[in-house]
């Protein structure tokens, strides 16, 4: 569009009043400018998006590999590779957590078991639970056998 007022236009703000005559031209130079003012907004908001991006970027960069030296910028080319290595190594810590939690589970199942015994051979010695003691050291045996098997164990 134009950015000059046409002839019509000219002979229209002639005959108002000068208030009238402004606020009329100033809608008409809007109006004009209305498609370069949407492009100027659109290139405000990509200006806006990228700077964003590149902020983003910028501490993502320094959040994985420390602190920038002076005068220096860390590289994005490399980020992708670096937070696939950070997930499998995130994988891996997940899996050994996994293995120790479940490991350390059966310790504690395996120690209950023995101190269930322990508890059982207090009662036998008060004479508030009757068992043999053979029975008795059998059980024991074999819940110290399963704890000692699992305190050997290799995670």
């Amino acid at each position: 569009m134009s950015e000059r007022l046409t002839q019509e236009q000219w002979s229209v703000l002639r005959n108002m009043p000068i208030f009238d005559a402004l606020e009329h031209a100033f809608a008409l130079g809007i109006a004009q400018n209305a498609g370069r003012m949407k492009e100027l907004h659109d290139a405000e908001c990509d200006y806006e998006t990228i700077m964003l991006m590149g902020r983003l970027l910028a501490t993502i960069a320094i959040t994985l590999k420390g602190p920038e030296l002076p005068l220096h910028r860390h590289s994005y080319s490399d980020l992708p590779q670096l937070v696939e290595e950070l997930k499998i190594a995130s994988d891996v810590a997940d899996e050994l957590l996994r293995r120790e939690q479940s490991r350390l589970a059966t310790l504690t199942e395996k120690a209950r078991a023995y101190m269930d015994v322990i508890e059982m051979q207090k009662k036998r010695e008060t004479g508030q639970y009757h068992i043999s003691g053979e029975v008795f050291f059998g059980m024991l045996s074999n819940a110290e056998a399963a704890l000692r098997a699992c305190l050997e164990e290799k995670p």
